[in-house]
């Protein structure tokens, strides 16, 4: 769950799922452009050492995913 929240700027969030740890964050940055986001996720555990070329593609997904629709939200 969600461990962590700096309001209107950071939270950060981590989990386990069978043997397998993900953190994450979403950070809003100001940028020449206006605002920008950066999402990381971190995974860890044996699970992860091993299934990592299996689910690395759909972890980069995911995050494109969460990034466009904060985008969306943002922007109206």
């Amino acid at each position: 769950g969600v461990n962590a929240v700096t309001p209107g700027r950071q939270f950060t969030w981590e989990t386990t799922i069978r043997g397998m740890r993900m953190a994450g964050s979403h950070e809003l940055l100001k940028s020449a452009r206006g605002c920008e986001s950066r999402l990381k996720l971190e995974v860890s555990g044996i699970v992860a050492r091993l299934l990592w070329p299996l689910i690395r593609g759909n972890a980069a997904r995911a995050v494109d995913t969460e990034n466009n629709r904060l985008r969306e939200r943002c922007q109206g």
